[in-house]
């Protein structure tokens, strides 16, 4: 099991924010993190320097994160990341940044995701709350989110019927239709 949150050790061993679990609970230290996700750049002392909020595994074992971090094993890669599956930073992968944090990431049939979360640009573009990204992490131009969310964020999301997304969160309108 891969296991993502806010913290710095798990079972005594360094783990910053993300680590492989044995089925016994035993951390697997072949899952290579080096030092793990880093704080978001503008909070560099922040007592909560960063958090994983959201997994999700690709059906090749490559792992998407969704967060609020700057780093990654020393790398720079705001919000969203694609691990190999032993824990490297998957460098094929380059999605830009939120401006503040991502809180989920949905990966959709055709290999691309939607990432969405509390953000109002993302690479410098206008993207209230959610993306879509290609598979190699890369901003799909042509997708609009519209007004977007008002009064918080979208915290998950859930693929149902054909193409169709289902978003929860602690919103009260979106595009603003109150929901």
């Amino acid at each position: 099991a891969i296991v993502g949150g806010e913290f710095r050790m798990m079972n005594g061993l360094a783990a910053y924010g993300i680590v492989r679990l044995m089925p016994d609970g035993a951390v697997d230290t072949s899952f290579h993190t080096g030092s793990g996700f880093a704080p978001m750049a503008f909070f560099p002392d922040s007592i909560l320097p960063y958090y994983v909020h959201e997994l999700a595994l690709q059906p090749d074992g490559r792992i998407l994160v969704a967060g609020y971090f700057s780093y990654y094993d020393g790398e720079p890669c705001p919000s969203v990341v694609r691990l190999m599956p032993d824990g490297s930073l998957d460098s094929s992968f380059n999605a830009g940044s939120a401006t503040t944090s991502a809180t989920t990431v949905l990966l959709l049939p055709d290999g691309s995701l939607l990432v969405a979360g509390y953000f109002d640009t993302y690479n410098g573009v206008l993207a209230n709350d959610i993306v879509h990204l290609f598979p190699d992490g890369t901003l799909d131009p042509d997708f609009s989110s519209g007004a977007g969310c008002t009064g918080g964020s979208i915290r998950t999301m859930a693929l149902y019927a054909e193409n169709n997304v289902l978003i929860a969160g602690d919103f009260v309108s979106y595009n603003g239709i109150g929901r």
